[in-house]
This record gives C-alpha cells, sequence and structure tokens, in this order.
C-alpha cells in the first residue's frame, strides 16, 4: 500500500496492529485482519501526556497498545477514550489499569451496562459449543489465514470465559467538549451526540489537519453490507450528513476510521455519498 505523504510507517511486532505515524506525535493503529483485535484507534504524545483513543477487543491487542505508547511516546497513557460502545472498541477496556481513567459519553456507560454484558452472558453460554466447533475445525483447515482467525476466535473464547474478566465502563463522562493543551498542538476531544450511535465521540488535532472518527467515517465503504451487518450504520443518518459536512467546513485532511485504511478528505464526501444513496433515498420510497 503506498502511504499518503508524510504519513510514515513504524516498526513495531504486533500481529493485531501496524503503527502509522500520520504528524509528529500522532499515531494511528490499523487493525490487522483475522485477528479478533478489534478496531482501529490511535494514541498521540502531547509532549508530556499520551492519550489512547480506543482499546480493541482482545487482550493481547491491549497489552500491545499499552507497550506501543510506552516505546513511542516514552509512557503509558494519562486517559483512554472510548469513542462508542460497540464490542469492538471497548471490549480491551477491562485490561487497562484502573489507575489510567477512561472517558466516554454517558450512552456508551448505559450501553456497556445493558447491551455490552447482555451480549457478554449469551456469548458465554454458547461459548463451550463454539469452542468444540472451532477446534474441529483447526484439526482439518490447512489455510493460513482461516487458521489464524480460528485460534483468535478460540482466545476470544478464553478471554470473555475468564472467571476475571469485567466489562470496565468509562470512569468520566464527556458531554461538550474537552480541549487538551499539549507541547506543539491541542486536541479536542468531541461528544459529537447522535450520528454513528445514539453518541459519538471524535478526536480532533487542528492545526494537523487530523481526525480521529471513531465509526462516524467508515473507510471500507464497498466492503459494508448493510442488511447483514450486526449495528446499522447511523442511528441518525440526516444529523451524520449534518456532522460531516461541518468537518467538511473544518478542514480535515487526514481521516481514521474505525475500519479501513487512513484516507483524505475525500472520504468525508464518499460517507455522505454513501447514507444518501444506500439510507435515506431507501427511506423515502418506503
Amino acid at each position: 500500500m503506498k502511504l499518503k505523504t508524510g504519513i510514515t510507517s513504524m516498526e513495531f511486532n504486533s500481529p493485531y496492529f501496524t503503527i502509522r505515524e500520520i504528524a509528529k506525535g500522532i499515531y494511528a493503529t490499523q487493525t490487522k485482519p483475522n485477528m479478533y483485535a478489534g478496531a482501529n484507534g490511535g494514541f498521540i504524545d502531547l509532549g508530556e501526556q499520551t492519550l489512547l483513543i480506543d482499546t480493541g477487543m482482545i487482550q493481547g491487542a491491549t497489552k500491545d497498545l499499552l507497550r506501543a505508547c510506552l516505546k513511542f511516546s516514552g509512557r503509558y497513557p494519562f486517559m483512554v477514550v472510548s469513542t462508542h460502545f460497540h464490542t469492538d472498541h471497548v471490549l480491551g477496556n477491562s485490561f487497562i489499569p484502573i489507575s489510567i481513567p477512561i472517558l466516554g459519553s454517558n450512552h456508551t456507560v448505559n450501553q456497556i451496562q445493558t447491551y455490552t454484558h447482555n451480549n457478554l452472558s449469551k456469548w458465554r453460554i454458547e461459548s463451550a459449543k463454539e469452542r468444540n466447533e472451532d477446534r474441529k475445525q483447526l484439526q482439518n483447515e490447512n489455510d493460513p489465514n482461516k487458521r489464524q482467525k480460528l485460534k483468535s476466535d478460540l482466545a476470544f473464547l478464553d478471554m470473555i470465559d475468564a472467571k476475571d474478566y469485567q466489562l470496565r465502563t468509562p470512569d468520566w463522562i464527556l458531554e461538550g467538549t474537552l480541549i487538551i493543551h499539549g507541547k506543539d498542538f491541542n486536541v479536542e476531544i468531541c461528544n459529537v451526540g447522535e450520528a454513528h450511535t445514539k453518541e459519538d465521540i471524535i478526536v480532533k488535532i487542528r492545526n494537523q489537519g487530523v481526525l480521529f472518527a471513531g465509526d462516524i467515517t467508515f473507510a471500507n465503504l464497498s466492503d459494508l453490507n448493510l442488511e447483514t451487518a450486526v449495528m446499522p450504520f447511523s442511528t441518525n443518518p440526516q444529523k451524520l450528513i449534518n456532522l460531516l459536512q461541518q468537518l467538511q467546513r473544518e478542514g480535515f485532511q487526514t481521516i481514521i476510521s474505525g475500519h479501513g485504511e487512513i484516507q483524505e478528505a475525500q472520504l468525508l464526501q464518499a460517507n455522505i455519498d454513501f447514507i444518501y444513496n444506500n439510507i435515506l433515498c431507501n427511506q423515502k420510497k418506503v
């Protein structure tokens, strides 16, 4: 893959994700396929503190995120941001040391305590059967990618079945915007309200033109199948379009989405077009 000018691929040994330096002190993590790592995220070196954005889905990935923060910024994060409640973004919260606070929305807290908790209970009930099926498939599977996916699934089942595994909700609730003053730039953590979910948080570094968008944008639009998707693309499509148009006016040039490759500003318009053509137009027909 040809990287955008100014973006550097960093040397870091992890089976779960790759690391790109977007600008000095701004790092994006991109998940590798078949690893149950969860969603893309990143971390920001503010000069004297480090901010981690989303924690992924499986213990190994979260541990590697902490290790990456230490390697590239010289310290562990002083705070974690949870962009929204979906499991691929927050299950790793459980492996963040309790001394490191997690910031999120009130909706994220409520949904982890209800929706995610219920899903976890369901997965635990079904885990024994799924584990046996995975082990049988693994014995007869020769394709390395399929084998890796099965092994990752087994690691995930072991994680959720562990007696000491407990969901962790955000400690701090963000209702508006929090601005953190760094040595070379400021970081804006913004609760944008209803977008992908009922409450989403995004992270802006304005003077670098960088946006950590969580799942309010998708970089892999051609791979999406709205009919089979587990979660809706947006709980309020028109409001999401309005938000994306506002972000266009703000001039962000590098977009890190929760899924897919790092993209340039055109991704915002691509998502606007996708929502209009595939969601809003279908709603009007009904």
